[in-house]
């Protein structure tokens, strides 16, 4: 009669915690690459479509967007005025000042998006003699109400500036760039400390989230 031969105990037990000790190693990467696949995703299919809807506002309005006038644009005039239309939302609305001064990092005016996504808007008023423009500044967050909801992390950072330096630096008026000049190692200093530049690095990186991005998604 033939002997069939089989493993041991110890043998699967071996078999099982080197398994085991792979996954341990391999699968927070996996999940990590994931995640950071997932949110430039995210953050590029918010660009394009809050891009559209600035695109499509400018050719009704008849002006270009770094020429509306922010500074006598409430919030909801603002997004009523020009972006509303352009997008499905459940409700839109100033947040309470306990919200704010609680930390609220969305801004003054919130939009909550059908896909979840939650739209805030702050602004940025102008110097007596305009050395600083007028901006809005306009805040994703990609996950909605879920956790961690800070900058860099869920919550990125673009603005409308309707100052003379967006047509000199050639970029959009809708634009991530907080820095014109700054190098790649001076936008990842900001990003880390401020979390305000993490939207320019992630779209300078074309749209990738690399290695050596400063915060843990």
């Amino acid at each position: 009669m033939k002997k069939i031969k089989s493993f041991t105990l110890a043998e699967v037990l071996i078999t099982l915690v080197v398994i085991g000790i792979i996954a341990a190693i391999t699968v927070p990467v996996v999940m990590a690459n994931h995640k950071k696949t997932e949110t430039a995703a995210k953050l590029k299919k918010f660009y394009s479509t809050f891009s559209n809807a600035v695109r499509l506002a400018e050719i009704e309005q008849g002006v270009p967007s770094y020429e509306w006038d922010f500074r006598n644009a409430g919030y909801t005039a603002f997004f009523e005025t020009y972006l509303q239309k352009y997008f499905s939302y459940t409700s839109a609305g100033l947040i309470s000042g306990e919200e704010f001064q609680a930390g609220q990092p969305r801004g003054l005016y919130t939009v909550y998006l059908n896909d979840g996504t939650i739209i805030g808007f702050d602004n940025n008023s102008p110097s007596i003699d305009n050395s600083i423009p007028a901006s809005i500044y306009v805040y994703v967050d990609i996950n909605g109400e879920k956790n961690p909801n800070i900058l860099g992390r869920d919550i990125f950072y673009f603005a409308i500036n309707n100052s003379g330096e967006m047509k000199n630096h050639n970029v959009e008026s809708f634009s991530s760039v907080d820095c014109y000049d700054c190098t790649r190692e001076e936008v990842i200093s900001d990003c880390k400390t401020t979390g305000y530049s993490c939207t320019q690095l992630i779209q300078m990186d074309g749209w990738e989230i690399k290695n050596d991005y400063p915060l843990k998604l």
